[in-house]
């Protein structure tokens, strides 16, 4: 069972998934690398955790499979995804600064 850390790690996964397609699309091993390359703070990222908020975000109809090459499944980020992460990042700005500023 996930805890609230464990929450947050997947809320922000897909967050940063979907920014990452938002500029290509991209394949699941891929997006791996991409993610544990950046300084994604303590929270350690696995195989199954991208693919996980993969099936969450194509479920939420965020993201599509647009080709595959061999076993490489591509994924592109939709219209509705977009407007979701441009409304997110709005709200986790303001988030994190008031936290910030009582923290």
């Amino acid at each position: 069972m996930l805890g609230p850390f464990g929450k947050i790690k997947s809320v922000i996964l897909q967050l940063v998934l979907l920014k990452c397609i938002s500029k290509s699309e991209e394949y699941p091993y891929k997006l791996l690398k991409k993610v544990n390359e950046s300084k994604f703070g303590k929270f350690k990222i696995i195989k199954s955790d991208i693919y996980n908020a993969i099936a969450s975000l194509e479920r939420k109809r965020y993201i599509k499979l647009t080709k595959t090459h061999g076993a490489k499944k591509y994924y592109k980020i939709t219209k509705e995804g977009r407007k979701v992460l441009k409304e997110t990042r709005k709200i986790l700005r303001a988030t994190l600064k008031e936290v910030s500023r009582i923290l």
